[in-house]
């Protein structure tokens, strides 16, 4: 899965520069984010969208990519539909609840000069915590 993910971001890498620069506005690009992160999921045959919903997404798939090579167990056997499941909880509901808002604020602090950078992720986030000693389903 992380393999997916990491390819997903080399894509969008090398994409973003050729995205389509289209005069339509996009009313809510965070919306068509998420929707282009749920057809991918399921087809990974899905067009590439306007330089803006890019932007978005290569930021997204940079915070997934990161995340899952954290993950304790990389190499699981998933089903395909629990792979999918599981890029969809990194790339909108990890975005939406924590990745978003320090993306904004790294964001922020660099159009910002003489501003220190700040922290991506915090290191104290809850998903940063480790099992307890010998439980697995237990979380400090």
């Amino acid at each position: 899965m992380v393999r997916k993910i990491e390819t997903l971001l080399e894509e969008l890498t090398e994409a973003a520069p050729d995205a389509p620069a289209t005069a339509r506005t996009v009313s809510n690009p965070e919306k068509e984010a998420d929707e282009w992160v749920r057809g991918y999921v399921r087809s990974q045959t899905v067009r590439l969208p306007c330089e803006e919903v890019t932007s978005i997404l290569l930021a997204r798939a940079t915070y997934a990519a990161s995340f899952a090579r954290l993950s304790p167990r990389q190499n699981v056997e998933l089903s395909t539909a629990r792979a999918a499941e599981i890029v969809e909880i990194l790339m909108i509901d990890l975005w939406r609840g924590c990745f978003r808002k320090n993306w904004l604020k790294s964001r922020d602090s660099t159009r910002q000069p003489g501003r220190a950078s700040q922290t991506v992720v915090p290191m104290d986030s809850r998903y940063f915590r480790q099992p307890k000693q010998g439980r697995p389903e237990v979380w400090n």
